[in-house]
């Protein structure tokens, strides 16, 4: 049948109406049906080719365009714009069953199948929606997307929009006890860019992720501005209280919590010590296929680890300093004591064993100030002898002569004194004490380990 139109408008190459006398007294009704059967090698229920020769860019070319519509009034559980259907009589007894097959060639864009499903404020929308059963290899959507250098090509396109939920792709998969399943198997490979999963967008996954490869997280220098160095890292830590826990498995059921002991730190106990490491959302609702709520929606609260590392470095590098300052104030002590011991051990030895008693007369004239022991304990004896009636005044200062304190101011009588000076507050370091007598004056050094 050759049907030409010479003017502009549509021209019918066959149209068919089909309908019951009586609305709706008819339970089913076929527009078209057509059976084609033992060929030897293919068979097409239908085949449909567009051609066009015309160079007008603003045309649609379409193999087929079917369109399921209710008129005014009616009312329809299921509306198909196109049912496909593939199925093998025996099981096993095809290869390759496919209830849809597209396939978009060289084209500026192609799209081997598109789909675009839109809806009112509470209808749930699929952009595509396909199931494959029974076979040797069962595709719920095999589609392919091909062209010449230059072009845009998309496998799958899909879209879902102005519902209350909507899903670009939604993706199960269901299998025995011995299978795999994978809701969503992708691979990208060839190309000078290859990304086998691409989201621009938040991703929220309720188990666990497993990278088998590396993990890089975006610190690129010329993306940053405001760059300071960390500073009080060492005193956020000393906050943190890592905890062992628990998850409540039925707290969040919409999700797979990791069951067993776990070891990590609370978010809301973190947020006042780190609050830019802290990270607040709402799990959403999980729904059934007709949109009935299953489970509720709930906030919750995550902890970002990478920003916590950073932190550990700083609290580490700060306590090395720490212990850098340290180890060279012991060595600095050391090198005291070493010389302290060196130049007075004989005095402190003789004024030890003479502690208590008188010196002998050949040091009388002497004005002579002795530390007992050096270095000092908690409880030190400072020995002291006035050769001549005067002001006595006993002092202590810092290293830098800083004045500490006045441990006696008298006057005093000829003679050997003592005084018991009690050094537990001191840090350790090194102090001067001063022996004043009449603005005579004697410095010893005292040396204070901890």
């Amino acid at each position: 049948m050759d049907v030409k139109g010479d003017g502009g408008g549509s021209v019918n190459g066959s149209n068919i109406l089909v309908e019951s006398a009586t609305s709706g007294s008819a339970n089913q009704i076929k527009g078209l049906k057509i059976v084609t059967r033992n060929a030897g090698s293919i068979n097409y229920g239908i085949e449909v080719d567009a051609t066009n020769n015309v160079a007008n860019i603003s045309s649609s070319v379409y193999g087929a365009w079917i369109k399921a519509v209710n008129q005014a009034g009616g009312k329809t559980a299921q509306l198909y714009g196109l049912r496909g259907s593939a199925e093998a009589t025996d099981v096993n007894s095809a290869t390759l069953a496919k209830g849809v097959w597209g396939r978009a060639v060289n084209g500026i864009t192609n799209d081997g199948l598109r789909g675009e499903a839109t809806g009112g404020s509470s209808s749930t929308n699929y952009g595509v929606y396909s199931d494959a059963s029974s076979g040797v290899m069962n595709y719920g959507l095999h589609a392919k997307g091909s062209g010449a250098t230059g072009s845009t090509n998309y496998g799958v396109w899909t879209l879902g929009q102005n519902g209350t939920t909507n899903y670009g792709v939604l993706a199960n998969a269901i299998g025995g006890g011995g299978s795999t399943n994978y809701g969503v198997w992708a691979t990208a490979s060839g190309g000078a860019t290859n990304w086998a999963g691409y989201f621009k967008g938040r991703v929220m996954i309720t188990d666990s992720a497993w990278v088998l490869g590396n993990q890089i997280v975006t610190s690129d220098a010329n993306l940053k501005t405001n760059v300071e160095d960390l500073t009080g890292a060492l005193d956020k830590v000393l906050q943190m209280q890592p905890k062992t826990y628990e998850f409540i498995q039925d707290a969040l059921p919409q999700a797979h919590l990791t069951e067993g002991p776990q070891v990590g730190l609370i978010a809301q106990e973190l947020e006042p010590i780190l609050p830019e490491a802290v990270g607040h959302t709402t799990v959403p609702a999980e729904l059934d296929s007709l949109g009935a709520e299953i489970f509720p929606a709930v906030a919750i609260a995550g902890i970002d680890y990478n920003k916590v590392t950073p932190v550990l470095i700083g609290a580490i590098k700060e306590q090395q300093a720490m212990i850098d300052q340290q180890q060279a104030t012991i060595a600095q002590l050391q090198d005291q004591i070493n010389h302290c011991c060196a130049t007075q051990g004989d005095a402190a030895q003789r004024g030890s064993a003479e502690q208590g008693s008188m010196p002998q007369e050949n040091e009388l004239q002497e004005q002579r100030l002795l530390i007992i022991p050096n270095p000092v304990a908690d409880l030190t004896t400072l020995e002291y002898y006035v050769p001549k009636a005067g002001k006595v005044s006993l002092q202590v200062s810092t290293s830098d002569g800083k004045p500490l304190a006045t441990l006696r101011e008298e006057l005093a009588e000829t003679g050997a004194y003592n005084y018991s000076w009690n050094t537990t507050k001191l840090a350790a370091g090194t102090y001067f004490c001063t022996f004043m007598l009449d603005g005579a004056v004697v410095v010893k050094r005292a040396v204070k380990v901890k």
